[in-house]
């Protein structure tokens, strides 16, 4: 698998106008605006006020970005998004690839057939998280008011920070960017799907149950390798035979090393590594 960082430095504009600002990513409209200036703190005084116009606009964020003969070569590539705030459209090198409209999920998007080798051109579109509100309202029913107008109730309508809107500790801030990573995830044969770890303690002993599920584009005999370690130290290794794409492993661990609350004691992590092979292949 290889993954290519989308993160860092983007171009934001308010769309359709001709003035662009430099952005970082991951972020969002108010973090950027202020870091170029254009707006003041708006946790200073009323400054909230002055920055509402900043929720009613839509904004684009815009990136180029190159790419290599070498990740065109995998099977499959995507677009992983982490993190879009919130009622997005997605376009690369000119063609529409999807529109979101949830803060809280992770996106993927095929987008092999897209990208081309060499310079390549990534925007989101967000919509006005006030105008999408008040849509929802007209659409749907206005909803209920309960809090005002400490903060907009019909941002309940949408799947974002509900805090943006404002609360009792904090102003109205609806902003809009790509606030978690953004990426390329290029891989061939399968990649791990989920990895889900269940605990159940005993006296003295905790046994581990890592339910594992991966994503197989070919025939191929899958395997997994799970290693717990505690500083640098490995506890236990298993290899597994993936059936169906998924996989069981059971460990144990003796005299587990607890989590004592602050000032009562240490706190040690224990780390889980997850590897998947094809045909003894790491992938």
């Amino acid at each position: 698998m290889f993954i290519q960082s989308l993160n860092g430095s983007w171009r934001l504009n308010q769309t359709e106008t001709d003035t662009f600002y430099a952005a970082t990513v991951p972020g969002c409209v108010h973090t950027d605006l202020l870091a170029a200036g254009a707006i003041p703190d708006p946790f200073y005084r009323d400054n909230e006020r002055l920055q509402s116009w900043i929720g009613e606009a839509d904004w684009t964020y815009t990136r180029t970005f190159k790419v290599e003969d070498a990740l065109l070569a995998y099977d499959v590539v995507l677009l992983r998004c982490h993190g879009l705030d919130t009622i997005a459209t997605l376009t690369l090198n000119g063609t529409e690839i999807a529109k979101t409209d949830n803060m809280f999920r992770t996106y993927e998007f095929d987008v092999k057939d897209l990208l081309k080798a060499g310079d390549n051109t990534l925007s989101v579109a967000f919509r006005s998280p006030m105008e999408y509100a008040r849509y929802m309202d007209e659409t749907m029913g206005e909803m209920a008011g309960w809090v005002e107008p400490m903060r907009v109730n019909s941002g309940a309508w949408i799947r974002k920070e509900p805090c943006n809107y404002g609360w009792d500790w904090g102003p109205k801030m609806p902003t809009a960017g790509i606030w978690r990573d953004i990426e390329l995830v290029a891989y061939n044969t399968a990649r791990i799907d989920d990895v889900l770890i269940l605990q159940d303690h005993g006296e003295n002993v905790v046994d581990l149950s890592i339910k594992l599920q991966a994503e197989s584009l070919a025939n191929a005999d899958l395997s997994a390798k799970v290693t717990l370690s505690l500083d640098g130290a490995n506890i236990s290794e298993t290899t597994v035979d993936l059936t169906g794409d998924s996989a069981e492993i059971n460990l144990t661990v003796s005299d587990p090393k607890l989590w004592w609350v602050n000032g009562l004691g240490e706190q040690p992590l224990y780390d889980v590594k997850v590897q998947l092979f094809a045909d003894e292949t790491l992938l």
